[in-house]
C-alpha cells in the first residue's frame, strides 16, 4: 500500500481516515463527511465511482498500516501551506460532522496543525468558524447569544 503516490488528494484521504477512526468509532456523519468531501469527484467527472472506491479503500488500508509519524514525514514536504490548511479544515469539519469534538480527536488535530506548521492564528480562526457553522443550536435556541442582533463575523474573531 505504501507504493501508491502520495499526492495531496491522495494526503487528505489518508489524514481524514486516520481522523475519522481517532475515536475508535466511523459514525454516520463521518461517512457522510467523506461522501461530500470526495464524492465531488465524480460528480464533476473527474472520478469514476470506481476510483473513489480504490481511494477510500487505499486510505484507510495505508491509515491502518503506516504510523501516523512516517505518513506526516512523507506527506507534509510536498504540501503547499494552501494545501496544508485546506486539508486541517476538511479534518475539522469532518470531526465536528457528529455534533462532537472527542479528546482522541482534539489530540490528533493538533498533531497534524503543529506537523503542518500552521500558525495557530489561522487554526483557530479554523476551529471558531467551523465550530460556528456546525452549531445548529443557533437555529434551535432562541437564547444562543450569536442570536443577538449585535452578533457580526468581525465581533466573533475580535480576538483573532
Amino acid at each position: 500500500m505504501n507504493d501508491r503516490p502520495m499526492t495531496p488528494l491522495f494526503t487528505l484521504a489518508v489524514s481524514i481516515a486516520y481522523m475519522t477512526k481517532a475515536d475508535q468509532v466511523v459514525s454516520v456523519q463521518e461517512r457522510a463527511e467523506w461522501i461530500s468531501v470526495f464524492g465531488q469527484l465524480v460528480e464533476s467527472g473527474e472520478y469514476s465511482k470506481k476510483q473513489l472506491e480504490k481511494l477510500t479503500q487505499d486510505a484507510f488500508a495505508y491509515s491502518t498500516n503506516t504510523e501516523l509519524s512516517a505518513f506526516l514525514e512523507k506527506a507534509v514536504p510536498q504540501l503547499s501551506l494552501s494545501q496544508k490548511i485546506l486539508i486541517l479544515t476538511n479534518l475539522y469539519d469532518t470531526v465536528l460532522a457528529d455534533g462532537a469534538l472527542k479528546e482522541g480527536e482534539r489530540t490528533l488535530f493538533a498533531h497534524f496543525s503543529r506537523a503542518f506548521g500552521v500558525d495557530n492564528k489561522t487554526v483557530k480562526f479554523i476551529r471558531e468558524f467551523l465550530t460556528f457553522k456546525n452549531d445548529l443550536t443557533l437555529l434551535t435556541n432562541d437564547l444562543h447569544p450569536f442570536n443577538d442582533d449585535k452578533f457580526s463575523l468581525s465581533y466573533m474573531f475580535q480576538d483573532l
